[in-house]
């Protein structure tokens, strides 16, 4: 491991850095670093090598060692963490470890009684200057080596050196009567016995799968990057850019912390920080890092670039209740007991955005915070839950669940909750009393808040063809499916017309039907023009259990018993309609009598439950979810299914589809891809892995063979076939290739190179009425006066034709076209807004010249297009020659004129 001057100057300059550049406490006095010297720390420090991808699974330690200082490059900038490490190299990073590189000389010239590397020399002196090894000890070995310190490492004197680095000698000198468990223990020399019991107990140093510990075995760069890493946490030396502490805040751009004393420290973090928790090497978000957990981070300049979960104790009291006085940092809660609230309390809204205690409101909502660490008892967070509202307004009803109504509040365009009170006084437009289930989204109505409650509601304008709600209890469906039986909310029998196209909603079930209705359900259904239109199973979802162990099927009761993944046990009932599907075939029970042949005793099976009752059986052949861990050292991949399990695979050099990608590999997937691995037949090993996408395209042809031409949002085009693939509408009723037309939106599912679905996505098109980019909220009125509000995510799209635009860029006035997709995912596009003398239209080729005569040009016309003057509508042939019109204009095509 050769070292250039570069490096080494480097090196030097990071340690000096780090050392005047140690955290500075609330009640301590320190100068602060200037946003110049942050920069020129930041462009110095390295975060990672071109040689550790990202999937590596020891990119954590490897992270965190170099930004430690401790360890280097070679003079090609790469880690090379397969290699084998050398005695010496394992000695430069156990004297970084231990923080004693800033006193060596590098110049000076020493007589030792090792050969070791000139570059290590300094190093090495230091080593056995605070006994680190023991000349004695390294006598024999290096005789037997014509340099010592170029042999490479073994586990067995690793763990030597890993546990006197951190200070725990003590620890393996009380072990030294144990003998650690491996099965190779006639393997381990008897010296390195006490520090592999040290290094075994402390979790630092791992067997392999079969309980040897290989103490003669190489260790590798990136093995030992590891075992220090593990061990840091017991280290009695951290280096000077560690800092450990209690998380007190965090916020996208900073980490606040306090010590044992209740000293604050506060860390900037920038986007290329990472955060690990501690249970796994995968990276966390930062929000994993809760109040009072105890962190380490690692520094420099005051901004933290690594940081880690120690011990996620939540160590902290909580008290919540409504503020009814607040005077002199002295609050009283409506419990009537007071507070003490402390000097520097972090004061929070809902948001986590902080505040101060003078914009209190009384009668918020609060959670004061303060920790059981300090033993304090004053409170260091005051966490601001809900203040309450008075007022009285007009909007547009935006949702309901249960008795909470969200509105879009006509004066300020914005979205606000509410719940309904108690005692409140719901009526229609003729000011008759109604139930609250008349209230519908879309409706326009007046209301009147008070203490955050709507005590009166009046639905001024309903949007909505659907005219009540009722509610009952799921008894039969006529014989022509044509009509449904249930007991009313007054335990008497109703019947109902379905509508031909009536939805069906289950939670947990894809596409729904009729027949998934089930004896007992509760159902909300929808009525419009005397017909049920919508029905919600309100009482019951289906949940998906996979990979639990068949144990055995009782015939005679149709019952069965599994053992879940977790371990726990189960027992479900089989029904003559539950499905079962083997080998492809899909069949009800009942007509499968060979069931309890075909599902036997170990086998793994997935489930779709409700209640105690199972919907849906089959062997478990493959698992759909997210890709956690693909470690290429054990062979293995984990997955996180959609149900929150997780599991891992062998990989058996499985086969690796991607869309658009020919050829692709294992190396080709990364943490994070939405996958689909198929089992072998005896259910341990990945045979393949297709990743699922999904894209938003538009459509440009369509033909006779289910083969469509669309471009996606970034303009690339493609054409891929429908054949397999389901095809709906965007209210989730069934729909054919033939109901794609030119100019449509499609969200397409892929499975590989395979599409499974395509949804015909119906987009909306209107006047911006209102923005708020602070919340994310758009609110648009579309040409039929039906307002609509779209909140935009971190991952949604807003452009102006092909560039990324923010929020704030439009105004209320433009013309703007939202799709809203399946997966939550919004995408907006701004009009491109013109001003043309209109020409004529030329219905044959749906287009309008604009301009005089020697200087035209010539737009399609999307085939919505909305004509108007004022709020009357107009259509194409109602221009004439030379009228100055406003043109909008979305993907080359108008999609409104206005005279």
């Amino acid at each position: 491991m050769k070292k250039n001057k570069t490096a080494m100057l480097l090196a030097g300059a990071l340690i000096a850095s780090s050392i005047s550049l140690s955290p500075a406490y609330a009640d301590q006095t320190s100068g602060e670093t200037s946003s110049s010297a942050q920069e020129s720390i930041a462009a110095a420090l390295k975060m990672n090598f071109p040689d550790v991808v990202n999937t590596h699974w020891a990119l954590r330690h490897i992270t965190k060692l170099t930004l430690e200082g401790i360890v280097e490059g070679d003079e090609f900038g790469n880690y090379r963490p397969e290699a084998s490490i050398s005695q010496q190299d394992v000695i430069i990073m156990a004297v970084r470890t231990l923080g004693l590189d800033s006193s060596i000389d590098s110049k000076a010239t020493y007589n030792l009684p090792l050969k070791v590397d000139t570059y290590a020399q300094a190093y090495v002196a230091a080593a056995i200057e605070h006994k680190l090894i023991s000349v004695e000890e390294e006598t024999d070995k290096a005789a037997a080596s014509k340099n010592w310190g170029s042999k490479t490492a073994s586990r067995e004197w690793v763990a030597k050196l890993t546990i006197r680095a951190i200070g725990q000698q003590e620890t393996a000198d009380n072990l030294g009567t144990e003998s650690p468990a491996y099965t190779d223990l006639k393997s381990i020399s008897d010296w390195a016995k006490p520090y592999i019991s040290a290094a075994s107990v402390l979790g630092i140093v791992d067997g392999f799968e079969d309980n040897t510990f290989r103490p003669k075995g190489e260790v590798t760069r990136a093995q030992m990057a590891t075992f220090l890493s593990r061990a840091e946490r017991h280290s009695k030396n951290l280096s000077p850019r560690v800092v450990r502490g209690y998380v007190n805040h965090i916020s996208s751009d900073k980490i606040s912390l306090f010590d044992d004393k209740g000293r604050t420290s506060t860390y900037t973090i920038k986007p290329e920080t990472v955060f690990y928790g501690n249970k796994n090497d995968q990276a966390i978000e930062s929000s994993g890092l809760a109040y009072t957990y105890q962190v380490s981070l690692v520094q420099q300049g005051g901004t933290a670039y690594y940081a880690e979960i120690l011990k996620d104790d939540d160590r902290s009291e909580k008290v919540t209740g409504t503020l009814l006085h607040i005077k002199d940092r002295k609050m009283t809660m409506d419990n009537f007991e007071v507070y003490e609230i402390g000097s520097n309390a972090l004061v929070l809204d809902a948001a986590g955005a902080e505040s101060s205690l003078s914009s209190l409101v009384i009668g918020s909502k609060l959670e004061l915070r303060r920790n059981s660490i300090t033993g304090g008892k004053e409170y260091g967070q005051v966490i601001v839950k809900e203040i309450p509202v008075n007022k009285a307004s007009t909007g547009t009803v935006q949702s309901i669940s249960g008795d909470s109504v969200a509105i879009v509040d006509a004066q300020t365009g914005k979205a606000e909750t509410y719940t309904l009170s108690k005692s409140s006084t719901i009526v229609d437009a003729d000011n008759r009393l109604v139930e609250k289930s008349a209230i519908r989204v879309g409706d326009s109505i007046s209301y009147t808040v008070e203490a955050s409650q709507i005590t009166q509601l009046r639905i001024v304008k309903t949007q909505t063809g659907v005219s009540k709600t009722v509610q009952g209890k799921f008894s039969s469906l006529s014989s022509d499916k044509t009509g449904i039986f249930y007991r009313d909310e007054k335990d008497g029998y109703a019947a109902g017309n379905l509508a031909p196209n009536v939805q069906v909603i289950i939670d947990g079930v894809a596409s729904p039907s009729l027949y998934d209705l089930e004896e007992g359900d509760q159902l909300s259904m929808d009525i419009a023009n005397d017909q049920i239109v919508k029905i919600t199973v309100t009482n019951r979802s289906i949940s998906s259990v996979l990979f639990a162990t068949f144990i055995r099927f009782d015939s005679k009761y149709n019952q069965f018993n599994v053992q879940h993944a977790d371990g726990t046990p189960g027992a479900y009932t089989i029904s003559d309609n539950t499905i079962i599907t083997f080998a492809g075939n899909s069949l009800p029970f009942k007509n499968y009598p060979g069931f309890g042949s075909l599902f036997t005793e170990g086998k793994k099976v997935d489930l779709k439950v409700s209640k105690n009752k199972v919907t849906a059986i089959q062997l478990s052949l493959d698992v759909s979810g997210v890709i956690t861990q693909i470690n290429t050292v054990t062979n293995e991949m984990s997955i996180r299914a959609s149900n929150g399990q997780s599991f891992t695979f062998k990989m058996y050099s499985p086969q690796v589809e991607i869309p658009n990608k020919s050829g692709a590999t294992i190396a080709d997937l990364k943490i994070g891809d939405q996958v689909t691995a198929a089992i072998d037949y005896n259910q341990t090993g990945v045979t393949k892995v297709t990743v699922d996408s999904s894209s938003l395209m538009r459509v440009q042809y369509v033909n006779s063979s289910q083969q469509v031409t669309a471009v996606n949002e970034q303009g690339s085009g493609s054409t891929y076939s429908l054949t397999n693939a389901k095809i709906v509408k965007s209210d989730g009723t069934a729909a054919v290739a033939a109901d794609i037309q030119a100019d449509d939106y499609l969200f397409v599912s892929f499975k590989g190179g395979v599409v499974i679905r395509a949804e015909i996505v119906s987009p909306a098109r209107g006047q911006v009425t209102n923005v708020d980019p602070v919340n994310g909220n758009l609110t648009i009125q579309e040409p039929t006066g039906r307002i609509q509000m779209f909140t935009l995510g971190t991952d949604d799209v807003v452009k102006n034709g092909s560039s990324v635009i923010s929020l704030n860029a439009i105004k209320a006035g433009d013309r703007v076209q939202v799709v809203s997709q399946s997966n939550d995912k919004v995408s907006v596009q701004l009009a491109t807004a013109m001003t043309k003398t209109f020409g004529s239209y030329e219905y044959n080729v749906n287009q309008i010249e604009f301009g005089t005569e020697g200087s035209t040009e010539r737009y399609n016309i999307h085939r919505s297009a909305y004509y108007h003057k004022g709020s009357e509508t107009l259509s194409a042939s109602s221009f004439n020659k030379g009228d100055s019109v406003k043109v909008y204009v979305v993907d080359n095509k108008i999609v409104e004129m206005e005279k």
